[in-house]
């Protein structure tokens, strides 16, 4: 890791881990549909983030934050929903900014989705875990 910024890697593969636990449980209902719950995410994307969902639709800040809100519950009905990240790869660092590629495996009873998602971070002291989220892309995978 760079001297400057020894922990930045590590930061935002915590980040992106944590995340995806949130989302396990804001989809599934387990934590509080609280404003305050909801700040986590709110405070991880950065100011101009945007993503590439898997359908290759972009999508700003504005609107992924709205679309998140309104999915709490979403996987409720569903025993069993579960989120986990695997195949971590750091593609580039250049402190402040890391380059992040992993896979999002979801699963709904029966159902698997897995996605392979490229992350860009920034160091930043509003992120929970130091780094904001400033840009995402997703593909969906086949098995």
């Amino acid at each position: 890791m760079s001297a400057s910024d020894p922990t930045l890697a590590e930061d935002a593969v915590r980040e992106v881990v944590g995340l995806h636990e949130f989302f396990e449980s804001w989809f599934a209902a387990a934590c509080p549909a609280s404003d305050e719950t909801f700040a986590t995410l709110e405070a991880s994307l950065g100011p101009s983030f945007t993503m590439v969902g898997p359908d290759g639709c972009r999508v700003r800040r504005p609107d992924v934050i709205a679309a998140l809100r309104r999915s709490y519950g979403s996987k409720r009905q569903h025993s069993g929903f579960r989120i986990t990240i695997s195949e971590t790869e750091i593609l580039h660092m250049s402190p402040p900014l890391v380059l992040l590629w992993y896979v999002e495996e979801q699963i709904l009873g029966t159902e698997k989705t897995r996605r392979r998602s490229t992350a860009l971070f920034t160091r930043s002291p509003q992120g929970s875990h130091g780094v904001q989220w400033l840009a995402l892309h997703e593909t969906w995978m086949r098995d």
